[in-house]
């Protein structure tokens, strides 16, 4: 339970899932009443076609991305929306032109507006004659810091991964709203076939979310902490990707109250191998809308939000009983019966061969 004066003795997660059907929203039944948050998978109806939009902007560094999607009845995953003109406006009159960097994904990139603490920002998207916006939302003022950890515990007999932090949280006349989120980074190597020229394929490097149906949220005004003690971020099973390299990053972010009542109200669509962004959130209205359609619901929030992060890394060693690395060749085994990631690691989703600057 959660006990606070000036220090939170303990912070709990908890999850309580109810499968009812395909289509599955997870849906908060409490937040910090108990000092736990209760996601709860119910059944609800969504049409497809509906557009998604997701992403956030922050006063530090970029690029920011934004992701436009139509939500589908095709393996309950969104469609990105290609060929948008995505504009984003400031509190100034200032705007600029986001590019599309990726199939439905639409950077910020440019130096024209640089968010600040108490501006309030919003996106303007054309999508052939249609025009929708999101209505502005405010960078708030203050974020905490994070020390964060990793344990190794075991989950139905299997060694996972815990994330766990300290957080500081600064003192505030008004109620702060914080929402944690984890990621991971790590170093994926294709196999190396035998060749006459003894070449060595490259490398990719892999961004995924680390428990992408775990949501973390702290509601000020409920309680006026300024220390939460080792609470759980993620759990992360341990696999073949610990075989290298491994970066978990924590973000602290703090939200606008209209951005943390839309982060309350639902998680996102229950898929055990997806995440925020492979997804479309849950059926509940955010900030976007149609101009001139009031009738057409629009998903998702597009935020500004303050941010902190902490990372840490994990080695081969860390792992003593780690699967056996699926991409190890084999003579005489027909390139077909590998993984396709292991011939080419760009088939995963979210790799790069980028180096992220943080990765040594």
């Amino acid at each position: 339970m959660l006990t606070l004066t000036r220090t939170v003795e303990s912070w709990c997660f908890r999850q309580i899932k109810y499968p009812v059907g395909d289509w599955l929203v997870v849906l908060l039944a409490a937040l910090l009443i108990t000092g736990c948050v209760a996601p709860i998978e119910v059944k609800t109806e969504r049409d497809a076609g509906q557009l998604v939009i997701d992403g956030f902007i922050t006063d530090g560094q970029g690029p920011h991305k934004v992701r436009l999607s139509r939500t589908s009845n095709k393996k309950q995953l969104s469609e990105p929306v290609v060929g948008a003109l995505v504009v984003l406006r400031d509190h100034l009159g200032q705007s600029e032109l986001l590019q599309e960097t990726a199939e439905g994904v639409y950077t910020h990139i440019g130096d024209n507006i640089k968010p600040v603490s108490g501006g309030a920002y919003h996106l303007e998207i054309t999508l052939g004659s249609a025009k929708y916006a999101t209505r502005p939302d405010t960078l708030p003022a203050l974020v905490g810091s994070d020390t964060a950890w990793f344990r190794v515990s075991r989950r139905n007999g299997l060694q996972v991964v815990d994330v766990l932090a300290a957080s500081t949280l600064p003192k505030s006349d008004k109620p702060l709203f914080i929402q944690w989120v984890v990621e991971e980074v790590y170093l994926f190597s294709p196999i190396d076939f035998p060749d006459p020229f003894n070449s060595i394929p490259p490398s990719c490097f892999v961004f995924a979310m680390a428990d992408p149906q775990r949501l973390n949220l702290y509601d000020g005004r409920q309680f006026n902490a300024t220390f939460i003690e080792q609470h759980l971020l993620a759990q992360r099973d341990v696999d073949h990707t610990f075989l290298e390299r491994h970066f978990f990053n924590i973000y602290q972010r703090s939200l606008s109250e209209p951005a943390f009542r839309y982060w309350f109200q639902v998680d996102q669509v229950a898929n055990q191998s997806g995440s925020i962004f492979d997804l479309p959130p849950a059926p509940v209205l955010g900030n976007g809308f149609r101009v001139g359609d009031s009738s057409e619901q629009v998903l998702g929030y597009f935020a500004a939000v303050k941010e902190d992060t902490t990372r840490f890394n994990t080695y081969r060693a860390d792992f003593p009983d780690i699967w056996m690395d699926p991409c190890i060749y084999e003579r005489f085994k027909p390139i077909e019966r590998y993984p396709r990631e292991c011939v080419n690691c760009l088939e995963q989703r979210g790799a790069t061969y980028e180096k992220p600057p943080y990765f040594y």
